[in-house]
């Protein structure tokens, strides 16, 4: 079975000498009941756009863009840039989300937003003898994007064992839909624009940041990697180093001058030798900026 590692913050900022200190701890992994709300909005309008975290020219938008009745039932028309694919869903009461196939002439569960955390789907490619798995990690996950926080998030994960051996990492917001979608190939896309219900979201909503902000690492628990997110108020020379218990250096995930902004490090749970750390190990970091 593959080791889970989660992470949390204590943050403590020594301003006389402008020194963020940050402990990650390993902990245990509870999850908490689950909240019946919409967590895929369908409306003729909607649209979400992302934009990955280190190639901001690498994007690509979800919109709904039509209605289609088919054996009494409603299907909205939604398409995906990033995979060139045009979709029939529905979003039933009990918290479901159906995909239609015209050639078929069949309906299948596409996303179970009434899943138990800990509750596990297995999904089988069309005319293939591949399949993945879609498990609900956690139901109360927070997710910082570039437009804002987003809390109490359905985090999925999705396995493909016999396909790639990749994993995937799909974070949804209440009443908003999917805030990011990562993977430790591809990095993380996050949400930079959407229209939700005629209500627009862009990054031109944010404030100006006037203070150095540390955030929950995703996905969480995590395994093989995790990404650790952090905001920078100005320019700044920026060192994030892993310690054990012991003091003893683990790793330096950055030492670089940065950019004010939304910043984030993946970090793979290993040392400066590439060997993979014991979950039962406690990380310590300390980030002077």
């Amino acid at each position: 079975m593959k080791n889970m590692y989660n992470i949390t913050y204590i943050s403590n900022i020594l301003k006389k000498y402008n020194i963020y200190k940050i402990i990650l701890f390993v902990l245990t992994f509870y999850s908490q009941s689950l909240s019946q709300t919409i967590y895929y909005p369908l409306q003729v309008g909607n649209y979400w756009e992302y934009t990955n975290e280190y190639f901001l020219d690498s994007k690509f938008r979800i919109e709904v863009i039509d209605t289609l009745p088919i054996n009494d039932k409603l299907y909205y028309q939604v398409i995906n840039t990033q995979s060139n694919s045009n979709s029939l869903l529905r979003y039933d009461q009990s918290g479901i989300l159906y995909s239609y196939s015209i050639s078929n002439n069949t309906e299948t569960l596409s996303i179970d937003f009434s899943m138990n955390v800990g509750d596990t789907l297995t999904f089988w490619y069309p005319d293939s003898i591949y399949f993945y798995y879609l498990i609900l990690l956690s139901d109360t996950s927070t997710v910082h994007t570039p437009i804002r926080t987003f809390n109490n998030c359905f985090e999925y994960l999705k396995d493909e064992p016999d396909v790639w051996d990749d994993e995937y990492w799909y974070y949804y917001a209440p009443n908003i839909g999917m805030v990011l979608v990562w993977t430790w190939l591809t990095q993380a896309y996050f949400l930079t624009a959407a229209r939700i219900d005629c209500e627009e979201l862009s990054i031109k909503t944010l404030s100006v940041l006037k203070e150095f902000n540390i955030f929950n690492s995703y996905p969480n628990p995590f395994n093989p990697t995790t990404n650790i997110q952090y905001e920078l108020p100005q320019r700044s020379e920026v060192q994030i180093t892993i310690y054990d218990l012991l003091g003893r250096k683990v790793t330096t995930l950055v030492s670089e001058t940065q950019e004010a902004g939304f910043k984030s490090v993946i970090w793979n749970a290993t040392d400066r030798k590439s060997t993979r750390l014991n979950s039962s190990h406690i990380p310590l970091s300390r980030m002077p900026s």
